[in-house]
């Protein structure tokens, strides 16, 4: 959280945008590190548009352990949390046979053509933290789940990539310490 005087010299730096997050405020930073400043930012959430409604949430709660919680919608779709309670993946739901669902989504978050839809679109891929390489490569294993594994010995770090039923490709890394 920024003090007064913080935000005013971030202010005059580069733009500091604050929203509310469960009550609490939450200062995202975009600050100049050629001054020396570091940029401190965290994965919110991402939102995936999928007419895979079903598919995708079983996915992510079946292979990454997310659990479905409170959404402020009644349009299809889905909001599901991480171990810590915070909406990381949002499921938009695409029902074209619910006219009504199809006009409140489009008002929400703008009209897409349906076609491109499918696979990353603009995102390449999205990317969690994860405390337990074994276990998750051993759960991967377990549901038969196609993976990728790569080590980056320059930064103490197990990667495993997966890919969901929209065709987005999933980082998980895992620090070595």
């Amino acid at each position: 959280m920024c003090d007064l005087a913080a935000r005013a010299l971030i202010s005059k730096i580069l733009p500091c945008w604050i929203r509310s997050c469960k009550g609490r405020f939450i200062v995202i930073s975009f600050i100049n590190t050629l001054k020396g400043i570091a940029m401190k930012l965290r994965l919110d959430h991402y939102n995936l548009r999928t007419p895979k409604i079903q598919e995708t949430i079983d996915f992510y709660t079946s292979v990454l352990g997310l659990l479905v919680g409170p959404r402020p919608s009644t349009r299809p779709g889905a909001w599901l949390y991480d171990r810590a309670d915070v909406p990381v993946v949002h499921v938009s739901g695409i029902d074209i046979s619910n006219p009504q669902a199809m006009k409140e989504l489009e008002a929400h978050l703008g009209a897409k053509d349906l076609s491109t839809l499918e696979g990353s679109g603009a995102i390449d891929h999205v990317a969690f933290d994860g405390p337990d390489f074994a276990g998750a490569l051993a759960h991967l294993q377990h549901l038969g789940v196609e993976y990728t594994e790569r080590d980056v010995p320059q930064l103490s770090l197990k990667q495993l990539f997966v890919t969901d039923p929209n065709g987005v490709t999933v980082e998980l890394n895992f620090r070595q310490l």
